[in-house]
């Protein structure tokens, strides 16, 4: 998937699953068939991202719209103090090894979060 961009050896495709956002979502609407599926795990679309997908008659589930809330967060932090909800910490980083977190998340092998300590 390095080597290669899939919209070159690709096309006429009926379904995606697109879980990247930004600008592999216009990539993967190149190679949707007219009248496909693509479903959109990430928030963060843009107006064109829906423009071009309609474009070409897709059939779009724009799937996760995140919403703030104070009550929601306030629950998550109840999960996390209980023990409820443990997160999986790739690793951690203090602030001034910014640039370090950085390159380990590039890295393409994170498995979690990346944590900056204050």
């Amino acid at each position: 998937y390095k080597a290669v961009r899939f919209e070159d050896v690709t096309g006429d495709i009926d379904f995606c699953l697109e879980t990247q956002g930004g600008p592999q979502f216009q990539r993967s609407v190149s190679v949707m068939r007219e009248g496909g599926t693509i479903i959109n795990l990430p928030s963060g679309l843009v107006e064109s991202d829906r423009e071009a997908a309609e474009a070409k008659g897709l059939v779009v589930n724009y799937f996760m719209h995140v919403f703030p809330s104070g009550e929601n967060m306030r629950e998550i932090a109840a999960m996390l103090a209980d023990g409820a909800l443990v997160p999986h910490i790739a690793a951690r980083y203090a602030l001034e090894d910014t640039a370090a977190a950085h390159e380990h998340i590039e890295s393409g092998r994170t498995v979690g979060k990346v944590v900056i300590t204050l």
